[in-house]
């Protein structure tokens, strides 16, 4: 398959200026908000109810055409997502990554997923 000539240019741009990764960036055993909740809740994550592979993600808006906006996603407000989603207090066998993706405007997802324990994780299994 040829490319017509005039076409190679906009197809080389479109191609250098979409862009975007995906990557892991670690493992907790436990995790909270809460002061104090992980402590108890750690030691025993089959004791409270439990909510299975939840998933809380925070997505900022990192650049504009080029120029930063010093905003990035952060732990906290993805923790805070999933267990909002979770109805519980603590996250067991927290995974996170990111994934960022440029077309102009380069946006980027924190997003953490595991296992929701506390009183309000009734929906779960034990």
């Amino acid at each position: 398959m040829r490319i017509a000539r005039h076409a190679r240019l906009p197809l080389l741009a479109a191609c250098l200026a979409l862009g975007g990764c995906i990557s892991n960036q670690g493992r907790l055993y436990s995790a909270s908000l809460a002061p104090g909740a992980e402590e108890g809740a750690a030691l025993a994550p089959e004791g409270p109810l439990v909510r299975r592979e939840v998933v809380g993600r925070d997505t900022r808006v990192t650049s504009v055409l080029f120029f930063p906006t010093f905003d990035g996603p952060r732990v906290e407000r993805a923790l805070a997502d999933a267990l909002e989603a979770g109805g519980g207090d603590t996250l067991h066998g927290l995974r996170a990554r990111t994934i960022e993706f440029w077309l102009l405007v380069g946006w980027s997802v924190l997003e953490v997923r595991g296992d929701v324990a506390g009183p309000g994780a009734a929906e779960g299994s034990r």
